[in-house]
C-alpha cells in the first residue's frame, strides 16, 4: 500500500466511518501487510468508540501501563525493604480511571508511618492523548504538601529516577 493510500485510510478510521466489525477486519489485514500505522489507529479508534471489542482484541487498556509499572516495582522490591508500606504494594488503579476521568490512572506509591509517601503513575486523558508519567511527593494529615512532576515517556527513565528519589527521602522517613 502506497503511503498516501495509507494515510488516506487512516484518516478515515480517524473520521469514524467504519463499524466495529469493519475495524476489526481493518485490523486483521493491515497485520498481515505489517502495516503498523493503520494497526495502530485501528486500536486508538477501538479503544475510543468500541471498548468492549478493543479489550477482547487487545487486552485491558492499561496492561502496558501496569508492565511497565510492575517492572519498576519489582527492580525496586529487591534494592529496598517496602514491608512497612501503609498502602498496598504493587501496582493499582487510579481514582480517575477507576470514575472515568481519565482512560488510564495506573500508579506504583509508597507511604510511611508518619504519613509522608511518593508515587510514580501514569496517565492518559483519553485513547487519542499521550501516555504521561507523573511523580509526586506527598504528606497527609498536619503540616501536608504535595509536589508532582510530569514527564513524557521518551523521558520514562527520568521519571524513575525522580521517582528513586523521592522513594529513598520517603524510606528514610523525611
Amino acid at each position: 500500500m502506497s503511503q498516501a493510500k495509507e494515510a488516506q485510510l487512516i484518516e478515515s478510521i480517524r473520521s469514524g466511518k467504519y463499524s466495529e466489525r469493519e475495524l476489526i477486519n481493518l485490523y486483521k489485514n493491515a497485520a498481515t501487510r505489517n502495516a503498523t500505522a493503520v494497526m495502530e489507529a485501528v486500536k486508538i479508534k477501538m479503544r475510543a468508540d468500541f471498548p468492549r471489542a478493543a479489550n477482547r482484541m487487545f487486552g485491558a487498556k492499561e496492561s502496558e501501563a501496569n508492565a511497565l509499572l510492575e517492572d519498576v516495582f519489582r527492580k525496586l522490591a529487591v534494592g529496598h525493604d517496602l514491608t512497612e508500606n501503609r498502602l498496598k504494594n504493587g501496582v493499582k488503579a487510579g481514582g480517575e480511571m477507576i470514575s472515568g476521568q481519565k482512560h488510564i490512572d495506573v500508579y506504583i506509591s509508597y507511604k510511611n508511618s508518619n504519613g509522608i509517601g511518593a508515587f510514580l503513575g501514569l496517565i492518559q486523558d483519553s485513547p487519542e492523548s499521550e501516555l504521561i508519567a507523573r511523580v509526586g511527593y506527598y504528606k497527609t494529615g498536619d503540616g501536608n504538601f504535595r509536589n508532582e512532576q510530569e514527564f513524557q515517556m521518551h523521558d520514562f527513565e527520568q521519571a524513575v529516577e525522580a521517582y528513586k528519589v523521592q522513594l529513598s527521602k520517603v524510606l528514610a522517613g523525611a
